[in-house]
């Protein structure tokens, strides 16, 4: 059979006679043609293509061309690799951009004008291969466990018997095991590990799609198998159940005390557990191999582009760098302008008119007490020459006092307008934050007519 044989977009079957037209499915010899069913994207109308065919074919129903080269790669990969299920790209584009809105007004660091000139330029599709790791792992520990104990020892001091009581830990060695299963997902191919571990890595295996019903969309890029699956276990999925194996063993140890000391004036009957150790692991694993649908957004501020990362149903979302300005300057000066003020208030010292008032009031009391009392005509003469120096000057020092008070007052007001001045500064990024989802305007580029809708923000 020739190279360019045709074959009936509907059910895949060959036609005879003619040259392809550009809408017509070309396919490798007959010997490697295998239908295979895909849903149109338009539609959904159910299409058979042949293994291994390229270019472009329109859906009988509806008409919609429909790109072949990534449909097809996710076949052969799924037959290369025994790939079964996974998870499925399925985020609308009200949830692709609320996810971007979080990420952005999570950073503390975000340009004031972010939202306004931030543009999304495009949205890409990625079927990323993975290891589902389902473990079941035990390990033996040890430990050293107390028990304190009292006795008592008579003795004699002199002539008289004496009952000393002595508290004293007696230890010996325990034995466990601990036990732990689950299941965690490792990416197959290592420039993906990272963005795997942190989306995906534990997911519920219960929400796998099986692969008939994986939806891929036509320009889907998906990605090799490059990580033994050897490898990925480990070296990302043994260190985690064994860590998990640790905590199990220590939860056994819950009702003691487990400090590796003893407190002082420890308890009758309290049971002490110190240097915990945990042997080697046995992990019994079934690996199967996935795919997972991820989006990447890309979107431009200023000159430089970033992206964010996001799992196919759009839930969660991960990225390794953010438009950041981080207003250090500009921080810095308004916390050394507040500084300056707070030190000059500081530095000024506080009124002493209130114990000038005090000690005229007790000069004339003592003054009064003399006159009046049986204290003597000396006590008398001493208290009224101090209360008259006092009734002299008290005018000018209150006038002092009152010009004190005033600049501490003036100085307090100038640190309270320094504090408003960043605390202003401070809350621009948050109101730009709500006054973007008030007016619920989405983002410049493609999202844009997700705008008014309130699931998007």
């Amino acid at each position: 059979m020739a190279d360019d044989v045709k074959f009936c977009a509907s059910c895949g079957a060959s036609i005879d006679g003619g040259q392809a037209s550009e809408k017509t499915v070309t396919s490798t010899p007959a010997t490697n043609i295998t239908a295979k069913s895909f849903r149109c994207n338009g539609c959904g109308e159910s299409l058979k293509i042949p293994k291994n065919a390229r270019g472009v074919i329109k859906c009988p129903s509806c008409k919609t061309e429909c790109v072949l080269d990534g449909l097809i790669k996710n076949a052969e990969m799924a037959d290369k690799e025994n790939i079964n299920s996974g998870f499925p790209l399925t985020a609308k584009p009200v949830q692709l951009h609320k996810a971007l809105v979080s990420l952005i007004s999570e950073n503390p660091n975000s340009p004031f004008d972010v939202f306004e000139r931030a543009e999304v330029i495009r949205e890409e599709h990625y079927c990323i291969p993975a290891y589902s790791f389902e473990y079941n792992g035990e390990a033996p520990f040890s430990y050293e466990e107390g028990k304190q104990e009292t006795r008592q020892e008579r003795g004699f001091s002199g002539d008289s018997e004496t009952i000393t009581t002595i508290k004293e830990v007696k230890w010996h060695t325990e034995r466990g095991t601990a036990s732990v299963s689950g299941a965690l997902f490792v990416s197959g191919n290592k420039n993906m590990v990272a963005t795997i571990q942190k989306l995906y890595a534990f997911s519920d295996p219960n929400q796998l799609v099986d692969f008939d019903y994986l939806e891929f969309p036509s320009d889907v890029q998906t990605l090799d198998y490059d990580l033994p699956q050897l490898a990925a276990f480990n070296e990302y999925v043994k260190p985690i159940v064994d860590e998990l194996l640790i905590e199990n063993g220590k939860k056994s140890l819950e009702n003691t005390s487990y400090e590796g000391y003893i407190p002082r004036g420890g308890s009758y009957g309290v049971t002490y557990a110190k240097n915990f150790k945990i042997a080697g692991s046995k992990i019994q694993k079934d690996i199967t191999r996935v795919f997972f649908g991820l989006y990447r957004i890309v979107y431009k501020y200023g000159d430089k582009e970033y992206s964010m990362w996001v799992t196919g149903d759009g839930d969660d979302f991960y990225t390794e760098s953010l438009p950041e300005n981080l207003y250090s300057s500009e921080r810095e000066q308004l916390k050394s302008v507040l500084d300056e003020k707070t030190q000059f208030h500081s530095s000024l010292p506080k009124s002493k008119l209130g114990l000038i008032i005090s000690g005229l009031v007790a000069c004339l009391a003592g003054s009064a007490i003399s006159f009046f009392g049986f204290s003597s005509i000396l006590f008398c003469i001493i208290f009224a020459a101090l209360a008259i120096p006092c009734g002299i000057f008290i005018p000018k020092i209150a006038r002092k006092g009152k010009e004190h008070n005033e600049n501490r007052a003036n100085a307090q007001k100038e640190i309270d307008a320094a504090q408003k001045e960043i605390d202003d500064f401070n809350a621009q990024l948050p109101n730009a934050i709500q006054r973007f989802k008030e007016e619920k305007k989405a983002l410049l580029g493609i999202y844009k007519e997700v705008s008014g809708n309130v699931e998007a923000f």
